[in-house]
């Protein structure tokens, strides 16, 4: 009884250890994606005020 706990034990680490790393990569996507949106964002408005004829 006792090898079989013991590798069900690890198991179980093994398929927390897994799900941490999913949603570790699921953050780190939604952070690139964020600063993806903000430097987007950012040149979208360098465009408008180099567009702007006040500037001339």
């Amino acid at each position: 009884m006792e090898p079989l706990l013991g590798k069900q034990g690890m198991h179980v680490r093994l398929n927390k250890y897994v799900i941490d790393q999913n949603t570790a990569q699921k953050n780190v996507y939604q952070i690139k994606v964020f600063l993806f949106r903000i430097r987007a964002e950012l040149s979208m408005m360098q465009c408008r005020e180099s567009l702007k004829p006040d500037k001339m």
